[in-house]
């Protein structure tokens, strides 16, 4: 297991909190900022003994919730934030596995049905010192996920190989300009999505 890096750690705590804490209001960035800190002093103690599931994760975080509840956010975003915290720990790790597993049932950013959602990495977890290195991106960059379903993330990966995604498929919205994905993205809105399922 390699050593996570403190920057790396407050850059997906930030991405995790700025993705689900959408209610917090913009005139409380600075608290905001003033929790990532909290947090990822937190997260970095969790290298030596890793929380394996979300409610290790919650039950971690049980002294500084307050931190989180004082930003007038939802549960349902409190859940959120579990949920994108325990991602974080794979891509400390340098797993893929939530790229190949299915989390909870949700909206794909891509096709738009309602479906069991899968994290793809827009800078691919191989890639990242390339995107970089090479590319000038930032480590903040490099962790950036979005949320799509399994059939989606299958063409995706069809499109192109590691590199090319990170160098000219780095956002849905690039992506969705393909007109390989645009085809494909129109005929997937009008499936049925098959076998949804909570975890």
């Amino acid at each position: 297991m390699s050593s996570w890096v403190e920057e790396d750690v407050e850059a997906g705590v930030r991405i995790a909190m700025f993705k689900s804490l959408i209610s917090v209001p913009e005139d409380r960035s600075d608290d905001v900022e003033i929790a990532v800190g909290i947090i990822s002093a937190e997260v970095i103690e969790w290298e030596a003994k890793q929380p394996e599931t979300e409610d290790d994760v919650r039950t971690r975080l049980e002294d500084i919730i307050d931190v989180i509840t004082d930003l007038s956010c939802e549960e349902d975003e409190i859940s959120s934030l579990i949920t994108e915290l325990h991602g974080l720990i794979s891509d400390l790790n340098g797993e893929e596995v939530d790229e190949r597993e299915d989390l909870l049932s949700g909206e794909c950013e891509m096709c738009e049905r309602e479906a069991p959602i899968t994290r793809h990495h827009v800078h691919p977890l191989k890639v990242h010192d390339y995107a970089i290195h090479h590319l000038g991106r930032t480590k903040l960059e490099c962790l950036a996920v979005i949320g799509i379903c399994r059939p989606c993330h299958n063409m995706v990966h069809k499109l192109a190989d590691h590199k090319t995604l990170a160098e000219k498929f780095n956002t849905t919205e690039k992506i969705l300009a393909d007109p390989f994905i645009h085809k494909f993205v129109c005929w997937a809105k009008t499936q049925k999505v098959k076998g949804i399922r909570l975890k």
